[in-house]
């Protein structure tokens, strides 16, 4: 389980009638930014995200891409990004690193970095 699949498990023991509305519209995003458009992705900045609750090995960083669509046009976005390892993380946020992004087609703000096209298994948290 990733650190997504941990925080709705972690929402519905404190407070279920709220965890249930927030899988759902994560369910929703996680769908339609799968499913997204192809897009590239340039990290200009990563911010480190402590939260005392994250279990060993696992982090968080807010990182700021310049993404790239398809057309040529392009924009700032950023994204909370949850590491199961500090390779990982060495790996994706990384100043200058250009990744695949999946953005989604109702809010292009909303991007994902696309780690089937990397080549990431996605693995458990430890």
């Amino acid at each position: 389980m990733d650190v997504f699949g941990v925080l709705p498990v972690i929402a519905g023991l404190l407070m279920p009638h709220v965890a249930a509305r927030a899988a759902a519209r994560f369910a929703s995003f996680a769908t339609r930014v799968r499913n997204g458009e192809h897009a590239t992705g340039e990290v200009i900045g990563a911010t480190e995200v402590r939260q005392r609750w994250l279990p060993a090995g696992v982090s968080l960083a807010d990182v700021t891409f310049k993404v790239l669509l398809a057309d040529g046009t392009s924009y700032v976005a950023r994204s909370r990004i949850g590491f199961t390892a500090p390779d990982r993380r060495a790996r994706i946020a990384r100043l200058g690193a250009l990744l695949p992004l999946r953005v989604d087609p109702r809010d292009r703000t909303l991007v994902r970095v696309d780690v089937a096209a990397l080549g990431i298994p996605i693995t458990a948290a430890p």
